[in-house]
């Protein structure tokens, strides 16, 4: 293994500790090094954990251009642009020091091998804990490893080996061996860069990890979801425009378990996902949250709310764009403008949600006069009862006769399974979306024969159970909602 190059000696070798101690996380350090194959016009990008234990490796292979001998050595230099350089507009980079500072943060040991159309394959160490314990700067020329050899006619493959997945050295050496937990790791970056690259992923990029397929997340691109009108261009001079665009997603009432899934982006946190999308160059660099801006706070009833932010790479030092380009700052007068923007789609958002129309039932704890199950308390012990009066069991068993009905509540209420729960911890099951509206619409429908009117029907169906459920109360209030609400009939004239 001979020395390639080493690098002068004024450059610290306290840096390592600078880039392993930034911003990153594990997902946003894979993001950097996919910015460059995307920028590399890769077509196809694999990222492969390897379970070796204590060896276990992370690797990420693309089919991009690739680099010669000498923009390899130049790659894996620090800094090896200007920050002020200017950039093609298609240029994911920002402060040339992606490929170290990410991997850096991820392991001890960095590898990289690539190769142009027709040309031979080069390969390079980085090694940072050499680097540490010599205290100067340099980088390898290696052998190429025929396993890891590049089977495509350009390409570029970084290896990070001696994984630091976590800081804490005997947290990262359990993680490391163990095969579960190491590929627990996969299923979260999936769905992260899924949301980072979507764009890139709807126009034919494909990533997979392990093999699997990493699927785009548009966080606009749900079924009824509309374009509020929005569209805002906010202009700085010798930097280019900023564009800003609102969009009012629908009620959760309207979806199907599927589609809600989607909406919350897989992590069911809705409220997280509230408030902007700033995209640099198509790919995202922060996902929801109002960018701190002053009386903006997260709130349920904002959930509807989402805004696009898309600027170029010449807004990076305007933005204070950071290392792992997720975190930003807004200036003041952009500030001004996206305040505009936010408080119009919060409203737009209050009132689909329709805080301010409707007044929310508060559930009553006490009242159990249309609880599913009655306990009663006897010298020897509880007994349960089934309500023979509660809607939905009045509804569904209908078509039995008297003798049929009362043999099924016998069977069911002398039955119970006390016996199972004394040791048991019980957990709370919950009912999808779909089977709770399902269930919704036959009490309702039930009510309504009865000729309720709908402020009667809003009162009676919050104390019915499960619909007095704490858990269902948005679900159950947005049914109704839009269940009640008066239909158009034809106009006169």
């Amino acid at each position: 293994m001979a020395v390639l190059s080493e690098f002068p000696v004024d450059f610290s070798t306290n840096y390592v500790d600078v880039l392993s101690s930034g911003a990153y996380t594990l997902p946003t350090a894979l993001a950097d090094i996919i910015d460059n194959s995307i920028t590399g016009q890769a077509k196809n990008i694999n990222v492969n954990f390897v379970f070796k234990g204590a060896d276990s490796y992370i690797q990420i292979v693309d089919d991009g251009k690739g680099m010669s001998a000498e923009e390899l050595r130049e790659a894996i230099q620090f800094a090896c642009k200007s920050i002020e350089e200017k950039r093609d507009i298609n240029d994911l980079g920002r402060f040339g020091i992606g490929l170290n500072s990410a991997s850096a943060y991820a392991c001890k040991d960095l590898f990289v091998s690539s190769k142009k159309v027709d040309t031979e394959e080069w390969s390079i160490e980085m090694p940072f804990a050499e680097i540490k314990r010599q205290k100067r700067w340099f980088s390898n020329n290696v052998s190429i490893d025929p396993e890891n050899e590049i089977k495509t006619p350009s390409g570029t493959i970084v290896t990070w080996k001696m994984l630091t997945l976590v800081k804490d050295p005997v947290a990262n050496q359990s993680l490391l061996l163990n095969r579960s937990s190491f590929f627990g790791l996969c299923e979260p970056i999936r769905i992260q860069l899924g949301r980072i690259f979507d764009r890139f992923l709807s126009r034919g990029l494909v990533i997979k990890i392990n093999g699997m397929r990493v699927e785009a997340w548009d966080p606009f691109n749900v079924p009824g979801t509309s374009d509020s009108g929005w569209d805002q261009t906010f202009t700085v001079e010798n930097l280019g425009s900023i564009r800003i665009r609102g969009y009012l997603l629908p009620l959760t009432t309207k979806l199907n378990d599927k589609t809600i899934k989607y909406m919350e982006g897989y992590v069911d946190n809705l409220a997280a996902l509230q408030g902007f999308y700033v995209y640099r160059c198509d790919r995202l660099i922060s996902c929801g949250g109002w960018l701190n801006l002053p009386e903006l706070k997260v709130d349920p009833k904002f959930n509807f709310a989402r805004l696009s932010i898309d600027v170029g790479n010449t807004f990076d030092e305007y933005l204070s764009l950071d290392i792992s380009k997720d975190t930003i700052s807004i200036p003041p007068a952009l500030q001004e403008v996206l305040l505009k923007a936010a408080k119009k789609m919060r409203s737009l958002s209050s009132n689909n949600y329709d805080y301010k129309k409707i007044k929310r039932h508060k559930h009553n704890k006490q009242d159990t006069s249309s609880a599913i199950w009655f306990a009663r308390s006897t010298g020897d012990g509880v007994l349960v009862d089934i309500n023979p009066d509660h809607p939905l069991v009045k509804s569904y068993t209908e078509g039995l006769t008297k003798t049929k009905k009362k043999a099924l509540f016998s069977l069911l209420e002398k039955s119970f399974p006390f016996y199972t729960f004394e040791h048991a911890q019980v957990l709370s099951r919950v009912f999808s979306k779909d089977d709770l509206c399902k269930m919704l619409e036959d009490t309702v429908c039930g009510l309504k024969f009865k000729g309720k009117t709908n402020e009667e029907i809003f009162d009676e169906v919050s104390k019915i159970a499960p619909f007095n459920d704490e858990r269902y109360e948005d679900i159950v209030h947005e049914f109704l909602m839009d269940y009640l609400k008066p239909k158009e009939g034809p106009k006169n004239g």
